[in-house]
């Protein structure tokens, strides 16, 4: 493992460690893996490395490490230094088991690499911080012809764009579905339709909640730009997740793709912001919330915080 000189070298080695390890998973199936050595011992080492730098984080970044757990208090920090101490000196009694498990979903390495990714861009964003704003000047100044147009880091736009890809793709596979077929319809091709609309609202979430942790100010201004736009029903998406055949869940992921549902209107201004609509396209977003509005047709939760007026 490289030598490591600052919190920044730690996180980029981190991601990079977890990256060899799942690379060197393969796609292997879990029966095989807790018999096969030759995959067991490069992944374990890659963790092994990747916790060595998580424990030079608590050891030399005391504040660093304190708020670290503050901010992603999902992340087992403490199992992760403590799988480093047993890999180095007793890696003989580790189980490929747990091993296996530490890479899964909910595994202590993959909340681990989310966190990471996280703080890598919370860096750049620092780093960064004064040509941000100078680009942003000079944004605004361009955008004086254009008031309309939101002036946003290439971080934000990402969020922006993930957001975007993720609501497009649960709309391709909710299709043309009428409401009765995609609620309650038990072939198996629905409900893996149901399953994958779940799946990319949820990382539509995620990248919200990133972009509300990183970028808060971006999403407050597209908030109070575009009337029709609740960021509150996709912050708390993942919150709400329930059993994905409860009906009243599956009837609200229906609701939430329709013309007039929350992700629609969050789809089509980010599309303006991004370019890949025109800024006129804005009021007819508005005048579409309106109209919603005046029918009973958008689902809303009351918007706690600056944003929008209704």
């Amino acid at each position: 493992m490289k030598r490591i000189y600052s919190v920044s070298d730690c996180l980029n080695e981190i991601e990079k460690q977890i990256k060899n390890a799942r690379r060197r998973l393969g796609s292997i199936s879990y029966a095989d893996f807790i018999i096969d050595d030759d995959r067991i011992d490069p992944v374990r080492v890659s963790l092994e490395n990747a916790a060595e730098s998580v424990r030079h984080i608590s050891q030399h970044w005391q504040k660093t490490m304190r708020r670290l757990k503050r901010d992603y208090p999902d992340v087992g920090w403490q199992p992760i230094i403590q799988f480093r101490s047993d890999a180095s000196h007793n890696y003989r009694t580790l189980d490929p088991i747990d091993i296996w498990n530490m890479l899964q979903p909910s595994g202590h390495f993959t909340l681990l690499e989310r966190a990471v990714r996280e703080e890598i861009e919370r860096l750049q964003i620092s780093q960064i911080g004064q040509e941000l704003d100078r680009d942003n000047i000079s944004k605004n100044q361009k955008n004086q012809q254009n008031p309309d147009l939101l002036a946003i880091s290439e971080i934000g736009a990402q969020c922006f764009d993930d957001i975007l890809t993720n609501i497009e793709a649960a709309k391709r596979y909710l299709h043309s579905l009428p409401e009765k077929e995609f609620c309650k319809s038990e072939e198996e091709e629905i409900e893996l339709r149901r399953e994958a609309v779940r799946a990319r609202l949820y990382d539509a979430s995620e990248a919200a909640r990133r972009l509300n942790r990183l970028e808060p100010r971006a999403m407050k201004t597209v908030e109070h730009q575009y009337k029709g736009i609740n960021w509150k029903e996709l912050l708390n998406f993942i919150d709400d997740a329930r059993p994905h055949d409860d009906p009243v869940y599956v009837h609200d992921l229906w609701v939430a793709l329709q013309p007039h549902g929350y992700t629609t209107f969050i789809e089509n201004a980010l599309a303006v912001e991004l370019g890949h609509q025109p800024k006129e396209v804005k009021q007819e977003i508005e005048n579409s919330s309106i109209k919603a509005e005046k029918q009973g047709g958008v689902s809303r939760q009351p918007n706690s915080g600056s944003g929008l007026k209704r």
